[in-house]
């Protein structure tokens, strides 16, 4: 890389001074030239100072206006100098000026996608460069979901089919009582013939999706996001930075099930399952965890 005047440093490193103090402080910098010489320069920043500071004459001799506000234009010399906008579009001429301010903005946002991509190549460097370690209890979550796989298939599909319509409650139909079939006639509504009773809530059931599992996501969604970040490494910063943002989803989301995992498997949960349909239809009367010294589900 060739080196670079004081000027291009300075559109690469700030882009922007906020006190005359810094403007005045560029390399090169010259506070009155001659407009002959600033309308063959091109812009390379801006200047913006606080209202409190006093207002500076423009840097091209011929003009003087005073203002707070303007554009660092570097000059054919490599020197810099200022000027502020109307100032620009006065001396430059419209047009002149108008292809000055595409030209820099044009710069400053390759130069911003330069700095973007190489902030996330970096990031994604350290991420492939890091061994993926499960979360804390990653271990115990997957090792009760393990022993929930082998529940008797009508039981565990029941318990996972309410997780996939997202309906935790556990409830039974029962008949209604003449109050309730009296305030349905006094509402102009049709009798009910049976009413949805809920008696308990299901916790954590969205462990159980295939999608959100804490194994899947170690063992399968995590190691694919990975390799999509590994393939978008020589891609635009978009495309690396989407792959980076879905492998800290997938992250979040195994910790997230993980959390879920230790709400499902508790005695108070699986108290309830002894009013579920699925239990009654295979006779089971109850059903409990045990912990130690190796996590079981008693059926009985």
């Amino acid at each position: 890389m060739g080196i670079r005047s004081a000027g291009e440093a300075f559109l690469l490193k700030k882009r922007i001074a906020t006190s005359w103090e810094e403007l005045r402080a560029l390399e090169g910098f010259l506070a009155d030239v001659d407009r002959k010489e600033i309308v063959q320069g091109k812009i390379v920043g801006e200047y913006a100072m606080p209202s409190a500071a006093p207002m500076q004459p423009c840097g091209i001799r011929q003009c003087r206006t005073k203002h707070r506000k303007g554009f660092i234009v570097e000059l054919t010399s490599h020197a810099v100098s200022h000027t502020g906008g109307h100032c620009g579009k006065k001396h430059f001429g419209t047009a002149a000026w108008r292809e000055r301010l595409r030209s820099y903005r044009d710069a400053k946002q390759a130069e911003a996608k330069a700095t973007a991509l190489e902030e996330v190549r970096e990031r994604a460097e350290k991420v492939l460069g890091t061994k993926i370690v499960p979360p804390p209890q990653y271990d115990s979550a997957n090792k009760m979901l393990a022993v929930f796989d082998k529940l008797p298939s009508e039981l565990r599909d029941s318990i996972v089919a309410k997780a996939q319509d997202r309906d935790s409650s556990i409830a039974f139909f029962r008949a209604p009582t003449k109050k309730e079939i009296d305030n349905a006639k006094f509402l102009g509504e049709r009798a009910p013939t049976q009413i949805r009773q809920v008696i308990g809530n299901i916790a954590g059931l969205s462990a159980l999706l295939r999608s959100s599992r804490a194994d899947y996501l170690y063992e399968v969604e995590i190691p694919a996001r990975l390799k999509v970040v590994q393939s978008s490494m020589d891609g635009d910063a978009d495309d690396l930075f989407d792959a980076l943002r879905k492998f800290d989803v997938a992250v979040q989301l195994l910790n997230d099930s993980i959390f879920e995992a230790h709400l499902f498997f508790t005695d108070l949960n699986f108290a309830q399952f002894s009013n579920l349909g699925a239990v009654k239809r295979l006779g089971i009367t109850s059903v409990n965890i045990e912990f130690e010294p190796n996590f079981k589900i008693l059926l009985r």
